[in-house]
């Protein structure tokens, strides 16, 4: 579980910081859209790639210059609705989603709390993954779980990053390989050949 002084260290944290923070969790997801996009065909597993890549291009070169409106008005026919799948895998594909909406919001609307509301989704798209494969009798048992565990270390060394944000290319290079985890999701959903 998130104590609420991590949540309110996240919402003080500068805009950049924010949207660092944002981008790492919703990098970390991506496998669990591609995964829902090769077994239902709604979309190329590529598709939301294009969009990370701004980000982080944003994030390491100041001088970088990208319409994100424009960018954001090209997102919505590639978000899943749920009314739409019978399957699981719609849900985490959709989280994803909303963490590239929070990405947007950072960038265009900054309101302060994007960063904040990016960790209670990646946290809840974990805990319910996990509710769903397993009856737990409470939330302490969820958050004992490995891939609890591990969200919340990751969200913790995420956090460490934006506290040491440096708008520079190498130093967000580092970042998004961390990130990327070897492309193994917040789920455990990894797309490589093994």
């Amino acid at each position: 579980m998130l104590p609420a002084s991590f949540l309110t260290n996240l919402k003080n944290l500068p805009r950049m910081a924010q949207l660092l923070f944002c981008a790492c969790l919703a990098q970390r997801m991506m496998p669990n859209y591609k995964l829902f996009a090769q077994a239902t065909g709604f979309a190329s597993d590529d598709a939301l790639d294009k969009y990370m890549a701004l980000f982080w291009e944003y994030l390491g070169y100041p001088k970088a210059r990208i319409n994100f409106a424009l960018q954001r008005e090209q997102l919505d026919p590639v978000i899943p609705e749920v009314k739409n799948f019978d399957i699981y895998g719609v849900y985490p594909a959709l989280d994803c989603c909303v963490a590239l909406e929070l990405l947007f919001s950072v960038v265009l609307t900054f309101d302060g709390d994007e960063a904040a509301q990016a960790s209670q989704l990646s946290l809840s798209s974990v805990t319910n993954f996990l509710q769903m494969q397993n009856d737990f009798a409470d939330d302490e048992a969820v958050f004992k779980e490995p891939l609890a565990v591990e969200e919340l270390a990751f969200q913790k060394q995420c956090y460490d990053f934006a506290l040491s944000f440096q708008r520079n290319h190498d130093y967000i290079k580092q970042v998004r390989k961390v990130a990327r985890q070897e492309d193994v999701s917040n789920l455990g959903i990894c797309l490589r050949d093994e």
